[in-house]
């Protein structure tokens, strides 16, 4: 997992570790998670099979606003590197 609060930013070497995996094709899952302004976690998962990413959110955990225990927001495919 990411954490991800305002500027502070945990576990960048495992996003890192998926950036590398994404450019070798090499097949990788990720959770970032950012937090609400009240500090409940929203979790964001990126799942790479080799060929396309999809990207699935979660704000169950969210006190305030959340509704939605898991959506599947998409799929990626043809992802460009650089």
């Amino acid at each position: 997992m990411v954490f991800e609060q305002g500027e502070l930013i945990v576990n960048s070497d495992k996003f890192r570790a998926f950036t590398r995996n994404l450019t070798n094709e090499k097949e990788d899952k990720i959770c970032i998670v950012p937090r609400t302004t009240e500090g409940d976690p929203i979790f964001d998962t990126l799942d790479y099979n080799g060929d396309n990413v999809a990207h699935t959110y979660n704000n169950s955990h969210n006190e305030v606003g959340g509704s939605i225990s898991e959506h599947k927001i998409g799929e990626y495919d043809g992802l460009a590197t650089t």
